[in-house]
């Protein structure tokens, strides 16, 4: 049988040139010889003048497929077009943690998709379960295609049968990832609302809520994070429980669970009482606490506010002193900016609470608002000016105590680092929507917040690797004229909301081809999309396949 192969000849020059040749097998003495039967052109000419092209058409004649207008069009069917690289990009993160490796060992292969599946939707377009199912269709993933609300569910019951060792696991992991030098672990708690009524549910149960809805029944979730911002761990109790209460109990579970052995404690005004203390003393542990400034007594109060000398600058804003009352270390801080800004706001307040005691003689109006520890209520309505006076000595400071031979810089400094805590939080509440939640039982509730643990890890794990110089002059490249403007002198780091949109432009088209085949490739995926794979050193996607097959990434 003739067929088709090209033949390479050396110029002098050491060029090549390759020619495209029609040959038959011959057998030779009992050997295979190929016998060039016509030399059809040289391959470059050939390209370069249709040739090709004409070849093809001219066989297609013979074999009955010729290009007419109606397998022209078949040829040119688009079957769909699917968003592709976000996902693809998530489920390497999911991988770099030591998601796929940790859940290998409890779960099995559907469960797993089915928990990346929750997972990647909470971090790309929270929707509830029942919405999954249908947002899932936007993404070209075959492993997904079969995946059914009853899948998520039995899924996440699955993941809270090993939940206790699979956390564990994924602390691990995640503690590996930190940069820190010295173990300072942070804590801070939030509440989190429950909508409906979960009459199965023994967790949920009215009390302080932090976003003001004492209407509403919710849980309390405790988030444990290392000095560089990387969350670790996490847990979950009853909607009443104290914060205080909270603290003792993780406390004692960190050094079992985790294996740390030197642990600095940060936590913020809201743990710090004496029966922490004495716990945290019992332990050996180190820690640095906030401590509520207002809640001092008057000669301790004295001691740390009242006196301004012995303060040693750190920058051009903030300033620290040591103070040592009895056997207990304080560290004063105070911010300059801030105090100055205090004072202009306790002016200004001076003067709406001097017009409306003039203007308006409700008392209850008054008390309601939050004016009365302002005003002396004996007999006629009058202003306190003395209390106005003591409240300067707060201005621009906070307390800390600590047990720790750490700098007063660096104990500041750890203090001031609480803030990537509630940074989580606010991303578990906004991008990430982990309430309102809908799930009656205690073991679905656990599951849905384990989840949303998992989404704010990647979430963090990307937000830390975007802020990088070439990432940050692309996007600052990339604003708005009025947006650049605003921010000439400040570098502005690419939200991951940024990075998965611009992934997102990745689509795979499924197209249908004259002779009854479909081919699947992706669309060119953008400088930008180019170096977030390159900053997270994830290997770009090629995608070409016959279908249908599973996913072939290579």
């Amino acid at each position: 049988m003739p067929y088709i192969r090209t033949k390479t000849f050396k110029n002098k020059d050491g060029s090549i040139r390759e020619y495209l040749v029609l040959v038959e097998g011959t057998r030779v003495d009992g050997k295979v010889r190929q016998k060039v039967l016509a030399t059809i052109g040289r391959i470059d000419e050939l390209k370069k003048g249709g040739g090709l092209e004409r070849l093809k058409a001219s066989l297609d004649r013979f074999m009955g497929l010729e290009m007419n207008a109606e397998t022209e069009q078949k040829s040119l069917d688009l079957v769909s077009a699917k968003k592709f690289g976000a996902v693809y990009f998530l489920e390497q993160i999911w991988e770099k943690l030591g998601y796929k490796k940790i859940l290998n060992l409890k779960l099995g292969q559907k469960q797993q998709e089915a928990l990346f599946c929750i997972v990647a939707n909470r971090l790309l377009e929270p929707c509830s379960k029942l919405g999954i199912e249908s947002w899932k269709k936007q993404i070209f993933k075959s492993s997904w295609d079969k995946l059914e609300v009853q899948h998520f569910y039995r899924a996440m019951d699955s993941l809270m049968a090993h939940g206790s060792e699979i956390s564990e696991a994924i602390g691990k992991a995640s503690l590996a990832l930190s940069k820190a030098k010295t173990t300072l672990v942070m804590f801070d708690t939030t509440s989190i609302m429950h909508w409906g009524e979960g009459e199965y549910s023994d967790i949920l149960d009215y009390g302080y809520s932090k976003e003001k809805r004492g209407d509403l029944r919710q849980i309390m979730v405790g988030i444990l994070m290392t000095a560089d911002g990387i969350p670790f761990g996490y847990k979950v109790w009853r909607g009443n429980q104290s914060d205080v209460k909270s603290f003792s109990i993780v406390l004692q579970e960190l050094q079992l669970k985790y294996g740390i052995d030197e642990v600095i404690w940060v936590a913020d005004r809201g743990m710090l009482s004496k029966k922490n203390i004495e716990l945290l003393e019992e332990l050996k542990v180190k820690y640095i606490l906030g401590v509520r400034m207002r809640k001092l007594d008057q000669e301790t109060r004295q001691k740390l506010l009242g006196e301004p000398e012995g303060f040693v600058p750190i920058n051009n804003k903030l300033r620290v002193k040591n103070v040592w009352i009895e056997d207990k270390r304080y560290i004063v801080c105070e911010n300059l900016a801030e105090a100055t800004k205090a004072k202009q706001q306790r002016e200004f307040f001076k003067e709406i609470l001097a017009k409306k005691v003039e203007l308006d003689t409700a008392k209850s109006f008054l008390i309601k608002n939050g004016y009365k520890k302002y005003l002396n209520l004996d007999g006629e309505l009058k202003i306190d000016w003395d209390r106005f006076e003591a409240e300067a000595v707060y201005d621009g400071k906070w307390v800390l105590a600590t047990n720790t031979h750490l700098t007063d810089k660096t104990i500041g400094q750890a203090y001031k680092d609480l803030w990537k805590i509630e940074r989580a939080f606010r991303t578990l509440k906004s991008p990430l929507a982990v309430d309102p939640m809908f799930h009656w039982t205690d073991k679905r509730i656990e599951a849905h917040v384990f989840l949303c643990f998992m989404a704010l890890q990647i979430y963090l794990f990307i937000k830390n690797g975007l802020n990088t110089p070439e990432l940050c002059a692309v996007y600052q490249a990339n604003l708005p004229n009025e947006v650049k403007h605003k921010s000439n002198k400040k570098k502005r780091t690419p939200s991951v909301d940024f990075a998965l949109n611009e992934l997102d432009t990745i689509h795979a088209v499924t197209q249908q081809t004259g002779y009854r085949k479909m081919i699947t490739h992706l669309t060119r995926i953008s400088p930008i999309a180019d170096l977030i794979f390159k900053t997270f050193t994830i290997k770009k996607p090629k995608y070409i396949h016959d279908l249908p097959s599973d996913d072939q990434v290579v």
